[in-house]
Parts: structure tokens; C-alpha cells; sequence
């Protein structure tokens, strides 16, 4: 059913599905810091999205940041942006970026901040 609803939506929108520019331009709808180094957060949130979205990792390690892009399996789609920042020591930031939306129906904010608190507490 839902990827009936996805292929629906983005053939009735008249802009046409959502691209990362368009949803990294959308404003921060949560961000949290945890003691976990920048590129192992952004590994793990990369796994722990992987059974429902399409992911695509960018990593910069001069920059010490990553996106993590998580598209819809079924359409191209962009839903979430995970954008992580490493900070000082073993320490990283992780803000959400969705794609506008009027309400989050289907969890997928929620489901990505508790995976971003599981990756949290892990330690490699």
C-alpha cells in the first residue's frame, strides 16, 4: 500500500517528486549531540535506515561531516536527510532535514531520531 501512495503522490505533484536539494533546503526539524565519532554515526544510521529506504551515504572527512539520503525504495523520492558533523574528540552532531510535508503520518521523523539515539549509544 505504501509504495502505491509514494508512485501516486509523485506522479500527482506537480513538482514533481522531491530531490535532496529540495529537501536539504528544508529547515531542521530536530538535531541531538552523542559521544560517537562523526563517520561511525554516519555508518550506522546509513545500516539502521537501509530495510526501508534507499540510502546514499556522502561522507567528507575534510570537512568531518556526512549526509546520509534516504529515498524512497519505490520512487526516486527523497524523504530524509541525515546530516552528521563531527565535533570535538569522539563526539558528533546530527540534525534531521524532511521533505515538506503537513504532518509526519507514516513515524518516519520519529523512527529516525530513535535510530539516531541507538547509534548514540553504541561504541564500535
Amino acid at each position: 500500500m505504501r509504495r502505491i501512495l509514494m508512485g501516486a503522490l509523485c506522479l500527482v505533484a506537480l513538482t514533481g517528486c522531491p530531490s535532496a536539494d529540495d529537501v536539504a533546503r528544508e529547515p531542521v526539524r530536530w538535531s541531538g549531540t552523542f559521544a560517537v565519532a562523526w563517520e561511525d554515526m554516519a555508518n550506522c544510521l546509513a545500516r539502521s535506515a537501509s530495510r526501508d529506504f534507499r540510502v546514499t551515504p556522502l561522507l567528507n572527512t575534510r570537512q568531518r561531516a556526512a549526509e546520509v539520503i534516504l529515498a524512497a525504495k519505490e520512487a526516486e523520492a527523497v524523504q530524509f536527510i541525515l546530516e552528521v558533523r563531527g565535533l570535538d574528540g569522539d563526539r558528533s552532531e546530527v540534525a534531521l532535514k524532511r521533505r515538506k510535508l503537513a504532518a509526519d503520518i507514516e513515524g518516519g521523523e520519529a523512527q529516525q531520531r530513535a535510530n539516531a539515539e541507538r547509534c548514540g549509544l553504541r561504541r564500535p
